[in-house]
């Protein structure tokens, strides 16, 4: 059976493997630039380029500069991958103090009938909103 598609399979060269084989061993799904660079040995441009093209191939998710998401192997040819939005709020606010509100805390709680798509997080830190995916 032959199967042609436009997306570009998943494939994974040796630095790649390892990175993902190291993250899936570690629990870390979300990942930054560094954790490539400390994993893989590589630096600065090569360390990007390798994470640019595991997005290109859609092994892994940007969520914001230098910070990105490992899509599971099981979705197939997916690309895009979200995982646990509270989970991805806590990596984008990237260390800043925060906590989940709004529509968010009453989903947290069981209080709301529908699902929610967003995520509200409150911090004294002015930041702009994103949308990610």
């Amino acid at each position: 059976m032959n199967i042609k598609s436009d997306t570009p399979s998943k494939t994974l060269g040796t630095k790649s493997a390892l990175l993902v084989t190291a993250l899936h061993e570690r629990g870390r799904p979300i990942f930054t630039l560094a954790d490539a660079e400390n994993i893989t040995g590589l630096q600065g441009t090569s360390a990007r380029t390798l994470v640019h093209k595991m997005v290109g191939r859609g092994v892994a998710t940007r969520l914001r500069p230098g910070v990105f998401q490992l899509v599971p192997p099981e979705l197939g040819r997916e690309s895009q991958y979200l995982g646990n939005p509270y989970v991805v709020a806590r990596e984008l606010m990237g260390g800043t103090p925060y906590y989940l509100s709004h529509a968010s805390a009453m989903d947290i709680h069981d209080m709301v009938t529908q699902p929610r798509l967003d995520v509200c997080v409150t911090s004294p830190k002015v930041m702009r909103g994103r949308s990610i995916l």
